[in-house]
């Protein structure tokens, strides 16, 4: 019953979305690629999202005009998801993301280990560069917080590989935060 309930609310996205078209809104001439097995979902997500701003598609749109796109992991994470969330695109996004096991975890990891390949010119390098720190730091709302996001890195880095983990795993929201917690962890 539940799968019909969606079915139906997304038949009623897709009439509603066919119904914007129809009224001239630039949303209907949008040209989007099918994911594949070979594509990277991140850089998937960064190719439909700047589609979608170039084409001025409003963001509740977005989950509606991904969806078809989907493939394998992805679609089995929008799938899964409830029917009201499946419309909301950043609920979708983060799903997928899940889906893929990629978190802000993931992308300090890549962005500490980027290097130039042959074939990337040094510009495309520090684009994905920033890019990858931009996703990496996304919580982050000023310097200071960006700062103490770098300072808690290096903290957990030089603390003994037991502490580390143990200290990681309660997911500490500052660098103080993490301090407390090895100084704890060592008192006891």
């Amino acid at each position: 019953m539940e799968m019909l309930t969606r079915l139906v609310g997304e038949s009623r996205q897709m009439e509603e979305t066919r119904t914007n078209v129809s009224q001239g809104s630039k949303e209907g001439e949008v040209k989007l690629v099918k994911l594949t097995v070979q594509d990277d979902i991140g850089s998937y997500l960064i190719m439909f999202e700047r589609v979608m701003r170039a084409y001025e598609v409003k963001e509740n749109w977005s989950a509606v005009k991904l969806a078809p796109q989907l493939t394998g992991k992805a679609q089995q994470a929008y799938a899964a998801m409830r029917a009201e969330d499946a419309g909301t695109y950043k609920l979708l996004k983060e799903a997928i993301l899940r889906r893929y096991d990629i978190s802000d975890e993931t992308y300090r990891q890549r962005f500490r280990e980027m290097v130039k390949k042959e074939d990337k010119t040094v510009s495309e390098l520090a684009v994905r560069l920033d890019d990858l720190l931009q996703k990496w730091t996304k919580d982050c709302k000023t310097v200071a917080e960006v700062r103490d996001l770098m300072v808690c890195e290096q903290l957990l880095n030089v603390l003994p590989r037991d502490l580390k983990i143990w200290v990681s795993e309660r997911k500490p929201k500052t660098s103080t935060e993490a301090a407390d917690m090895a100084d704890n962890y060592v008192r006891a």
